[in-house]
């Protein structure tokens, strides 16, 4: 690397250099004190290795990365012009945003993570092993955030009859007890069907796909104010009140679609999600419900000839 220098964005097309699994084969254990491949630091672990005829055969029995601590399987064939690599992991307690920073240069999710990685492919570079990545990924994560983004901002957004919430700030963030997702992974091509996001009066669905070669995705996210306090652990079916989202775009500018049409087109809807709100703020009328849930009103509070979501939550509650 030249001093000073930044990596290009993007994968790499260099040739990966295999020349080394042809010096020597070996069968060895490892204590390893620390280690840093590409960006990811690995702190004391325990390895078995295995190469002979260029074929290597790593087992991680004990690794300690980021705070938590994994086990795994590593295999990669030298044999021919391309390597072909096959992993194995399961990771848990790990500190989720340094980890996605230097594997993946994902800096908005934190939180204690847990990782299942079952992944193979074939290729002569990075971007050649990521095109042809295949297999399978779980994630849950535990007591984080997502980092410079305020999704209940975002929300309040309807009080002025916009969206201008979903502005990335370092200084901005959206808590959560738990978010999970599984993504199936063909071609470098990762499909999820089954996100879920858990946080106080908030709960947000997903499904979409992460275009792996070219870093772009295309999601549709699915925030709900709901009517309950509850956590993870409930099974309660909940009412509430739903603004899709559709996040797409490439990963460095990622642009956000709402769709309003659905959250004022049946009020009826939202009647048991807003009579089940009340009870969560005992004490207080309607206007401060409301701004408690959807933020102050400014100005006029309408757009265009939209009714204020505001002011149809305020009728509803009224009501009660």
């Amino acid at each position: 690397k030249v001093y000073g220098a930044t990596q290009r964005a993007g994968w790499s097309s260099d040739a990966i250099n295999l020349a080394l699994l042809g010096v020597a084969d070996t069968d060895s254990k490892l204590q390893i004190g620390r280690l840093i491949f590409q960006e990811i630091k690995v702190g004391q672990s325990a390895l078995t290795v295995s190469l002979k005829n260029r074929v290597l055969k790593t087992t991680f029995d004990d690794v300690q990365l980021y705070d938590g601590h994994g086990k795994g399987l590593l295999n990669v064939d030298g044999t021919g012009k391309a390597a072909a690599i096959g992993a194995n992991f399961a990771l848990d307690n790990i500190s989720a945003l340094p980890f996605l920073k230097d594997a993946a240069d994902i800096a908005w999710l934190s939180g204690k993570a847990k990782v299942g990685l079952q992944l193979a492919s074939n290729g002569a570079s990075q971007l050649q092993l990521v095109e042809g990545l295949n297999g399978r990924a779980d994630f849950t994560f535990a007591d984080g955030a997502i980092v410079g983004f305020n999704l209940p901002g975002a929300i309040r957004g309807i009080s002025q009859g916009k969206f201008n919430g979903l502005k990335q700030a370092p200084s901005e963030k959206t808590d959560f007890s738990e978010l999970s997702a599984t993504f199936n992974i063909q071609n470098g091509v990762a499909q999820n069907s089954d996100l879920q996001m858990v946080s106080p009066l908030l709960r947000v669905t997903g499904t979409g796909a992460v275009q792996l070669p070219p870093r772009t995705v295309d999601y549709m996210v699915k925030p709900k104010i709901v009517a309950s306090l509850e956590g993870a652990q409930s099974n309660k079916a909940l009412s509430g009140i739903e603004i899709p989202v559709r996040i797409s775009g490439p990963w460095s500018k990622l642009n956000y679609q709402p769709d309003f049409k659905g959250v004022l087109a049946d009020p009826n809807k939202a009647v048991e999600a807003v009579k089940e709100l009340s009870k969560q703020f005992k004490g207080k009328n309607a206007g401060e419900i409301v701004n408690d849930l959807l933020g102050k009103k400014s100005g006029d509070g309408t757009t265009g000839s939209t009714t204020n979501a505001k002011d149809l939550l305020k009728n509803l509650l009224k009501k009660e």
